[in-house]
């Protein structure tokens, strides 16, 4: 009998069973929090190939950078990425499509123009 291996992401199939699953993760923790994050970038991602699918057009859009105005602040928000913040401080980009961390910020204050991962003590964000 030939098996494969077990993938969370295959039954991740809506957003609010998402959200469910990252509340739960996170009351294990830091790390299960994490793990989790990466199950949802890949239900996500097959999410969106489903939609694609469905849809005439195969041509998916790239995800948009804000831009600095090199005045403190920015034009526009930065789409596809996310951020938390350490129980140090510090605060870490993550991309939204693979879960990848990205840069990590040691200087006071979060990330301008990206925003905040839900962290399930105000409902949904």
């Amino acid at each position: 009998m030939d098996t494969r291996p077990f993938d969370p992401a295959d039954y991740l199939t809506s957003e609010e069973g998402i959200a469910a699953y990252l509340l739960d993760a996170r009351s294990f923790g830091a790390q299960a929090y994490s793990e989790a994050v990466e199950v949802v970038a890949r239900a996500r991602d097959r999410m969106r190939g489903a939609r694609i699918v469905r849809r005439s057009s195969s041509v998916r859009k790239e995800a948009t950078m804000g831009k600095n105005t090199g005045n403190d602040y920015r034009i526009g928000a930065v789409k596809g990425r996310t951020q938390f913040q350490h129980e140090n401080g510090d605060w870490q980009k993550r991309d939204e499509g693979s879960g990848r961390f990205m840069e990590r910020k040691s200087s006071d204050g979060a990330f301008k123009g990206v925003a905040k991962e839900p962290d399930g003590r105000d409902g949904k964000d």
